[in-house]
């Protein structure tokens, strides 16, 4: 990625879309027969399926097919044979009252095929049942519930080639069957748009029309008041791109967000079949972009159940030669508990109103900062706002601009980002539902995700490389690192490493230009300044252990994995015993304060210890050597020899048999040998009495 990019991108500040370890669509069991330009609705927690287009020949469908999302299966149900056994395509549909209603169709005998075709699907029953045609025939207009009845708006007339759009709103009422026709009709003849209904109000998306005989696709978005029997067409935000949609049934909508899937986009240069999903939240009246669908589909049925959004067959390209059978769900926000704001994951330790990280080069002064300015509610999900003051420039030419960021946790432990304000005011597409990922919970090497989401594949890509390093900064010495590689597919001179760290967050940040020589160059930013759960992270003793663990940061000898060693007698020595703890214990010492922390053979005596001189006669060793002991003392009977008549010689001072007198030759036979010993034991065991040496 450019440079400029690069800056502004310094830690997650343009992630646009979600990390493909996240919110991917999962693949379902397909349909029976492949098909498009179809419709359907869910009943009675099944989903149901009627006509279309299938293959291979593209042959008009009349069958009907019902999904069961508990066996995952698709079973086939009762054809419709009311179009004299033929097929119908170009359907539209809606649900009330537990049974589906289909409106359209093309496939008859009518004007460029385009005839009047209303019926009504009962499941208990498994039977079709024809009702009052529609008082205007056509094809292509999406159809929406609202108090009972079914509007169905716009679509393509017959009797033109290409087809006339209509503006045309008729409602119809499944109690009665009947048609009301006054209603006032939508601003502009559309076909093949999209359709939500929000409380009292229906939103008309994008769609198709005709101008100059060619056929265009339209980005507005206006809304129908049913109480008012009024449109809007101004103060909506507009798609971001011109697009048609499937019009088998209504958008899916959840929570006041409206999903749209697939369809036509018009890209200014061309017209196709996209797989883009856009969300548009009908209270914030803003736009995000969602994950993309697999695979590009138009004319495909997308229905919600138990919030969950199932995008059904369709057409894969824009001639509708390809169809499939394909059945993909996804279920938004998903990986967000979105009731609560708690951030457990241990390497990001901003999580308090107040909380702040500030990183600085050497050279450079501050590169960035980023402070915890509110817990907020963005886009559905409770998260952090965070403020970002960043430098910019070139040295001598340096200043500052400020951003803003949203970040979130998931429920799999992930801190992930929802929103960004970049320091102009302009709020990025993001969304919850396609969030950038910065960290999971628990990194493995190997572990990767795209920082711009995947459909943004060719930008930013993280990178798990190392785990446990040990970065030293300022605030401390931190362990258990987390090491991120950032790469870019478009600009492979950047090759960019984070550090994440256990119970603080990012503290290192290395931005390196391989460009070869002399162009290349490397920058490196280390965490300065950190406040962490409120509290300021601080190493005041220096003794490279951070406030967060340290127990006192005001005395470098107490710290985590301290040992102290016992030295009662206060002399310097200890005799080995230690625990191991952050404070002091009792009067313990460390292994600095002392001369040497084992070897103290009387740690109740100061004067005894390895570094006192031994004093020969006084009966104590007095340097905790046994070897200068005996030297000094073995010659008990002066007879300038240690052997055994000393040993004899103490154990009769011992029983008080010879206080003073050498005596060895206890058995007297002239041989100072064991015996002696022997005898010597026996007598002070009272075995044999006592007698004196001769």
């Amino acid at each position: 990625m450019k440079r400029v990019v690069k800056v502004i991108g310094f830690l997650f500040l343009l992630l646009f879309v979600a990390s493909s370890a996240f919110a991917n669509w999962v693949a379902d069991t397909p349909l029976s027969t492949p098909r498009d330009q179809f419709t359907g609705g869910v009943i009675d927690g099944k989903i149901y399926v009627f006509g279309g287009n299938g293959d291979p020949n593209g042959i008009n469908l009349k069958s009907t097919e019902m999904f069961d999302p508990a066996t995952h299966l698709w079973t086939y149900r009762a054809n419709n044979e009311h179009n004299n056994g033929n097929g119908v395509e170009e359907l539209t549909g809606a649900v009330v009252n537990g049974k589906l209603y289909v409106f359209g169709a093309y496939g008859g005998g009518n004007p460029y095929g385009v005839f009047n075709f209303v019926e009504e699907y009962n499941p208990v029953t498994d039977t079709w049942t024809s009702k009052a045609p529609m008082p205007t025939i056509r094809t292509a207009g999406p159809a929406a519930v609202y108090n009972g009845e079914i509007y169905v708006f716009g679509g393509a007339m017959a009797g033109t080639d290409p087809r006339t759009s209509t503006n045309v709103v008729e409602a119809y009422n499944p109690a009665t069957n009947s048609w009301r026709t006054n209603i006032t009709p939508m601003p502009t003849a559309l076909t093949s748009a999209a359709v939500a209904v929000v409380g009292n109000k229906a939103y008309v998306f994008g769609g198709g029309y005709i101008e100059n005989n060619i056929i265009k696709l339209s980005s507005a978005v206006v809304v129908y008041d049913f109480v008012t029997d009024t449109w809007a067409t101004g103060g909506y935000a507009p798609l971001p791109f011109p697009r048609a949609f499937s019009y088998a049934s209504a958008a899916s909508v959840i929570d006041g967000k409206v999903y749209l899937t697939g369809g036509w986009i018009d890209t200014g240069i061309s017209i196709g079949v996209t797989n883009m999903v856009e969300i548009y939240d009908t209270i914030t009246n803003t736009w995000c972009t969602g994950p993309s669908l697999p695979q590009p589909t138009e004319n495909h049925l997308t229905v919600l159940l138990n919030n969950e959004i199932y995008v059904i067959g369709g057409g894969m390209d824009t001639m509708n030669n390809i169809r499939t059978g394909a059945v993909w769900t996804w279920k938004p926000l998903q990986d967000f508990d979105t009731n609560s704001d708690v951030i457990t994951n241990q390497y990001w330790g901003l999580r308090q109103i107040g909380d702040k990280f500030v990183l600085t080069s050497p050279g450079d002064g501050i590169k960035i900062s980023f402070e915890v300015l509110s817990k907020t509610t963005y886009k559905g999900v409770k998260s952090l706002e965070i403020f970002i003051t960043q430098q910019k420039g070139a040295p001598g030419n340096i200043y500052y601009v400020n951003k803003k960021a949203y970040l979130a946790q998931d429920i799999y432990g992930a801190i992930r980002i929802i929103g960004y304000i970049d320091e102009n005011g302009n709020e990025a597409n993001l969304c919850p539902e396609s969030a950038g990922t910065l960290i999971t919970a628990n990194p493995q090497i190997g572990e990767w995700y795209y920082s711009l989401g995947p459909n943004y594949p060719n930008e930013e890509k993280r990178e798990v490389v190392a785990l446990n390093e040990t970065v030293t900064t300022p605030l401390g010495t931190f362990t258990g690192c987390v090491n991120e590689k950032l790469t870019g597919w478009e600009y492979p001179e950047w090759i960019d490493y984070e550090w994440f760290c256990p119970g603080i967050g990012l503290v290192k940040y290395e931005e390196n230009n391989v460009t070869p020589p002399p162009y290349g160059w490397q920058s490196i930013s280390i965490i300065t300044y950190a406040k962490v759960g409120g509290v300021v992270v601080t190493d005041n003793d220096g003794d490279t252990y951070s406030s967060l663990t340290d127990c006192n940061d005001n005395n470098a000898l107490e710290h985590p994995n301290q040992s102290w060693y016992v030295d009662a007698d206060n002399d310097g020595y200890s005799e080995g015993y230690y625990v191991t703890q952050c404070p002091r214990y009792g009067d313990w010492k460390a292994a600095s304060e002392l001369i040497a922390t084992s070897g103290d053979c009387n740690d109740g005596n100061a004067a005894v210890n390895p570094g006192a001189t031994e004093i020969a006669g006084n009966g104590k060793d007095d340097d905790c050597n046994p070897a200068t002991l005996i030297s000094l003392m073995g010659d008990i009977n002066k007879d300038d020899l240690i052997d055994i008549s000393d040993v004899i010689l103490v154990l009769r001072i011992a029983l008080k048999l010879d206080p003073v007198k050498p005596c060895s030759d206890i058995n007297n036979d002239s041989i100072v040998d064991i015996s002696d010993v022997i005898l010597t034991l026996r007598m002070a065991l009272k075995l044999d009495p006592l007698q004196q040496c001769i």
